[in-house]
């Protein structure tokens, strides 16, 4: 009788994750109607393990071996003086851009729209792309794509942790600097082609579409 209501948890907790139920509200539903404490540890960690790693997720390589990613900037409007951070880890630290592999039979600039769904919740017109970067620690290629913002999403993948900022382009460049400098670049670059007036004329500006990373660390 024990093993099955912990099953019975288990795939309800499951169910709920399918369907982006908010992560409080799983916690909830355990603490409320878990047996024992390794009951509720077990299912705990079933949770996390789930939310860390996609249901049936496929990577994509390239004929080189490397996986293939795509990332997000997204500008609050046309005059991209607002970009959109993400918070880059479970506990709130650090800032990052939206970003993930591709998944078969789709395009990166379609991965892009995705992952801004998924990671950050919001909908947005596509605008260009502004680079693509290797990294050859982790193997992967990863393209960078702009687009302008036109919404919320009401619910979304990973609600349940990831934070979400709005700053403006000094203060972003800052945040991803500190976190993310790999990824500094890429929105400097990104507010050149747009003419943002909060890019300093004295800020660097990547030549090109590619960059390669030989010690930097690429989540």
């Amino acid at each position: 009788k024990k093993h099955f209501f912990i099953a019975t948890i288990i795939i309800y907790c499951y169910i709920c994750i399918s369907s982006n139920c908010q992560l409080y509200q799983l916690l909830l539903t355990i603490c409320v109607y878990s047996g024992t404490p390794n009951t509720g540890s077990l299912v705990l960690l079933f949770i996390f393990e789930m939310e860390k790693n996609k249901p049936l997720q496929t990577r994509v390589y390239d004929s080189d071996g490397y996986r293939l990613r795509a990332e997000v900037i997204c500008f609050r409007d046309a005059s991209r003086k607002e970009v959109l951070l993400i918070s880059a880890q479970r506990d709130g630290s650090g800032w990052t851009i939206p970003g993930g592999g591709l998944e078969p039979d789709e395009t990166a600039a379609a991965t892009a729209l995705r992952e801004a769904g998924e990671e950050a919740g919001i909908m947005g017109h596509l605008q260009e792309q502004v680079g693509t970067y290797e990294d050859t620690n982790n193997k992967t290629r990863t393209q960078v794509f702009v687009i302008e913002y036109t919404g919320d999403l009401y619910n979304w993948m990973e609600k349940s942790w990831r934070r979400q900022k709005w700053c403006n382009i000094p203060e972003a460049l800052e945040l991803l600097e500190r976190a993310k400098p790999l990824k500094v670049p890429y929105l400097q670059k990104a507010c050149y082609h747009g003419n943002c007036s909060e890019l300093n004329s004295g800020d660097p500006i990547i030549n090109g579409c590619s960059y390669n990373v030989e010690e930097q660390k690429v989540i």
